[in-house]
């Protein structure tokens, strides 16, 4: 599950580097939410939000990923390992919302969300089965790169 998080940026430091590492790499969930004390136990988070991410992906994401590669240009590798991260970045924001707790996400895989985003019902229903609620894509008014996800 390794790779980098270039596309990851939230607004103090410290958080960057959890959201990194939470995208890159579920293993070091527990260790980088209870680092700051986001959360004290966060085993069953941990749990929950790797259920969540076997369900995301098995939902069918073709349309959105072929709009995707026609927009950016992306090979189909770098696409899907695209697709991959924010498939974790989705399952672990629908797990921390429950605890009041959101993160940021810009770059490429920002962008991605902002085409899931557009085909609607394929989102509307991603969200149902993921997360239980419908994430809104809100993007920070205030200058920093990040967009939180309050769950309705």
């Amino acid at each position: 599950m390794g790779g980098t998080a270039t596309n990851c940026s939230v607004g103090s430091s410290d958080r960057k580097v959890i959201v990194e590492k939470i995208i890159i790499d579920f293993s070091v969930f527990d260790e980088a939410v209870s680092g700051v004390g986001y959360i004290k136990d966060s085993t069953e988070l941990m749990v929950d939000a790797r259920k969540r991410a076997a369900v995301a992906e098995q939902i069918d994401m073709s349309a959105v990923l072929t709009r995707y590669q026609k927009e950016t240009g992306f090979s189909t590798d770098v696409v899907k390992a695209q697709q991959r991260e924010l498939l974790r970045f989705l399952s672990l924001s629908a797990v921390v919302i429950r605890v009041g707790k959101s993160y940021g996400m810009a770059g490429a895989i920002d962008e991605l969300w902002h085409t899931f985003v557009i085909f609607t019902r394929n989102y509307a229903q991603f969200c149902k089965q993921v997360a239980g609620c419908f994430l809104h894509h809100v993007p920070d008014t205030g200058g920093a790169i990040c967009c939180k996800i309050p769950c309705q």
